[in-house]
């Protein structure tokens, strides 16, 4: 049986098996056995008498030099070699010496209040195993055990054999040490006695089918230690995959844990650990392993892979790209068309030649996880050939380079190659990134996106960056919405804008809303115009199935439909029929699904901008109005169903795109005019005539406008800074939070965690604030349901008819006033 070289590496070894490639001695530094820095911890009196005698009695014994580790251990003020102690003890005195000095070390415990401090105590502990240097202290003397001649091995028998009488905890240690010694492995698995350490040990001495029987008896699944596990493997070959598999089905294992397992399964070359190993795929951190895994075994990868690529989920997605990552690095693997063609894998082209004099930085870019045969080729531009990897290592290197701005070569390159296969390059890179776990030093890798990246990148981005990233690692999601910023293209700049209004997290939208932001005033913009350019016009429309086409239509309220070649209307595309491609009807069907998908996220970012423009009255110029509103293909079926103003005059817009004022009569937009949504507040003479004209025309409109409540503020309120309508309003925690979709914003939290207040901010860096009784507690919102509103008044000394136009007036006290 062939057993991987770094499953020997990772063994615990043991006499007769793996021999340990360093067994050089090694030696203590003096400074760490100074007893003059040990004399207060030897003077305490909680010290331990026994330990204090063997100590100053300036002989050696096993317990005074275990002592004297102990104490050095405890004043060290970094970390210290441990294990070379144990060479130290080997080279003096002997194998069987250093066997009892750590047997003795076990129950020793030193003191010290600081690191880096003199140590002032060393006790006797009840319960061994405390700490992890009694593991390094054993670890290294069962590596020395491996080369000890017979007479040797025999001295340390005996010498640790009455210790095992000691405890429990003395009893596992001495299997450890030494598990040739089968009597004394099985004793040991007696069951598990609650240390977690001291169960690595027990796995970690199972060498034999009977002590593996006795092992899963008493003491159920073996711990996820590459080590441990490796041991088993070594000694017992693959009857160690199921066990591996059973301690995988606990949910309670942790991802470090898990991660030492899938290392080892990822080196078991079986058909069984691979299959297991795919098995944990839908955990993001089997992925490395199981990339490794293929590299090991291309053949037995590409025959298994598909069992992990096939579906719509996400996972399946995943494993699409670690397929074809796998084939694209053996083109030569004979696997059927049908699997080549799951893993989109795109026909190899001729490899031409290096760039002529390109420059390359001086330090590659290189990574454990990072292999460019394993990513796409990418095209010349305008040619049948492909660049060589050669160059395409070369390309890693400039995008490494180019954090902040696309290299000079960078751009060379770029102007040379074919812009759609340079983006695949960059997305199978980006996902190689991902399946590593995204490692920090790569982050580069994101970040190059930004410089190579097209529309089915920004797809792939905005996921995490609104997913996982804002949970796990703000940082990188920062760095995603910097990424969609500086692509500077409509796809980027329209999920940007889409994450500053519906990103999950606070954080997210707020900083998509600052670079909305930025690049607006790159451009002379201001936010909103920028997001009216950014509505997709959905414009590639037109479905094939071969000998059928179908045509994508809107209703009025933006729900998508099809019509076929005889204009019959469809809800949807229909399953292909014998005479239809079944290829092209597929990638037809499923456009439409993502289309639909993204169609009812653009009508509610739209519906909730266009709303937010009547209640902010923004306006645009009649240019604006008739490009960007009346004369968009989506856009104009809600704009049909609003009323419009010009401040003197309103209208609305015909089915047939004309224009029409409250008479119904022609109406003619002054190319100078400025054109906003009309707020029933402002248009009370109109208001009715305009209600009736939607209803003969059986308009329903996108949200509340010409049957919205209006308010307004009394004498004594416009006078005022107060609105004590309101004070002692009862209300509940679910209706303030609802205020907040209406332009209030919650406090920052104060004294125990409580919200006392919300506030809407006004023109001219005015604030109306809420005070509550008792207020919001963070993140404990289902609590504290009944609130009392104490008062609502403005900060500063103008009242309230100044600050308060008739708009916002009449939203703020309809808001209010749906509190009780």
């Amino acid at each position: 049986m062939e057993i991987h070289e770094d499953l020997m590496s990772w063994a615990h070894p043991w006499r007769g098996g793996p021999v340990p490639a360093d067994l050089a001695p090694r030696t203590v530094p003096a400074k760490h056995t100074v007893l003059k820095d040990f004399e207060a911890a030897l003077a305490a009196p909680d010290s331990e008498p026994a330990y204090v005698a063997a100590v100053r009695a300036d002989e050696p014994s096993p317990m005074r030099a275990a002592a004297l580790q102990a104490l050095a251990e405890a004043a060290a003020a970094k970390k210290l070699p441990v294990a070379s102690f144990v060479d130290a003890w080997v080279a003096e005195h002997g194998h069987a010496f250093a066997a009892a000095a750590v047997m003795e070390r076990l129950e020793m415990q030193a003191h010290a209040p600081a690191r880096g401090s003199k140590p002032t105590r060393i006790r006797r502990v009840a319960e061994p195993f405390r700490h992890r240097t009694d593991r390094f202290l054993a670890g290294r003397l069962r590596e020395l055990l491996t080369a000890a001649d017979d007479t040797a091995y025999a001295e340390t028998v005996a010498a640790v054999a009455p210790y095992r009488g000691r405890g429990p905890q003395h009893m596992i240690a001495a299997a450890y040490l030494l598990p040739a010694e089968t009597d004394w492995v099985g004793e040991s698995l007696s069951g598990w006695i609650g240390d977690e350490g001291l169960r690595l040990w027990q796995w970690a001495s199972v060498l034999t089918e009977p002590d593996l029987a006795l092992a899963r008896e008493a003491l159920g699944r073996p711990v996820l230690d590459r080590g441990a596990l490796s041991t088993l493997f070594v000694a017992l070959g693959h009857r160690t995959v199921p066990l591996i598999g059973d301690a995988l089905e606990e949910s309670r294992r942790w991802g470090w844990e898990r991660e030492e397992a899938y290392a080892v399964l990822g080196r078991v070359r079986t058909d069984e650990a691979f299959t297991l190993l795919l098995g944990q795929f839908d955990a993001g951190n089997a992925r490395p392993a199981v990339a490794a895994a293929a590299r090991l075994d291309p053949g037995r990868a590409a025959r298994l892979l598909p069992m992990v690529a096939r579906g719509d989920e996400h996972p399946a997605d995943v494993g699409r790209d670690l397929l074809r990552a796998h084939l694209n690095a053996h083109p030569d693997l004979d696997v059927p068309d049908e699997v080549r063609e799951l893993a989109g894998v795109v026909p190899r082209m001729p490899e031409t030649g290096p760039v002529p004099a390109l420059e390359l930085p001086a330090k590659p870019a290189a990574a454990p996880w990072l292999h460019i045969a394993e990513l796409p080729q990418i095209r010349l531009r305008d040619s049948g050939t492909a660049w060589s990897r050669e160059v395409a290592a070369g390309l890693v290197a400039l995008l490494a380079a180019s954090e902040k701005a696309p290299h000079p070569e960078l751009v060379r390159l770029r102007e040379l190659s074919d812009r759609a296969s340079l983006a695949l390059f960059g997305r199978e890179l980006f996902e190689a990134w991902r399946r590593a776990d995204e490692p920090s030093e790569q982050g580069w890798v994101l970040k190059a996106q930004a410089w190579i990246g097209d529309g089915e990148t920004v797809r792939r981005l905005v996921p995490p960056i609104d997913g996982s990233w804002p949970r796990l690692n703000f940082h990188r999601a920062a760095a995603g919405l910097w990424v969609l910023a500086e692509m500077d293209t409509e796809d980027a700049l329209r999920a940007l804008h889409r994450l500053s209004l519906r990103g999950s997290s606070k954080g997210v939208r707020g900083r998509a809303e600052g670079m909305v932001e930025q690049v607006a005033r790159r451009l002379g913009l201001d936010g909103e115009q920028l997001a009216d350019r950014l509505v997709p016009r959905f414009e590639e429309r037109v479905f094939d199935y071969g000998p059928r086409r179908f045509v994508l239509g809107f209703d009025e309220s933006l729900s998508p439909f099809v019509t076929d070649e005889a204009g019959r209307v469809r809800k949807s595309l229909p399953a292909p029929n014998a005479k239809d491609d079944a290829d092209l009807a597929a990638v037809a069907r499923k456009r439409l699904t993502a289309l639909k998908k993204e169609l009812r996220a653009v009508a509610s970012d739209q519906l909730h901008r266009l709303e937010r423009a009547m209640v902010l009255q923004r306006s645009w110029t009649a240019a604006e109005f008739t490009e960007r509103l009346a004369g968009h293909p989506l856009m104009v079926h809600l704009v049909r169903r609003l009323v419009w103003t010009t401040g003197t005059a309103e209208f609305r817009v015909a089915e047939d795109g004309t224009l029409a004022g409250v008479t119904d009569a022609l109406f003619v937009l002054p190319p100078d005019a400025s054109v906003a949504i009309a707020h029933p507040v402002l248009i009370p003479a109109t208001l009715d005539a305009w209600g009736e004209i939607f209803a003969d025309y059986a308009i329903l409109q996108p949200f509340r406008q010409l049957g919205r409540p209006v308010a307004a503020l009394t004498a004594e309120e416009r006078a005022g800074t107060e609105l004590p309508r309101f004070t002692g309003t009862t209300t509940t925690t679910g209706a303030l939070l609802g205020l907040t979709r209406t332009g209030w914003e919650r406090c920052r939290p104060e004294d125990g965690g409580w919200e006392p207040r919300l506030l809407r901010r006004l023109p001219d860096r005015h604030v109306l604030e809420m005070e509550l009784d008792p207020g919001i507690p963070v993140g404990r919102t289902e609590g504290a349901q009944t609130q009392v509103v104490r008062s609502v008044g403005l900060r500063g000394p103008r009242p309230l008819g100044e600050v308060l136009d008739a708009v916002t007036a009449s939203e703020v006290l309809t808001g209010l006033a749906g509190l009780s």
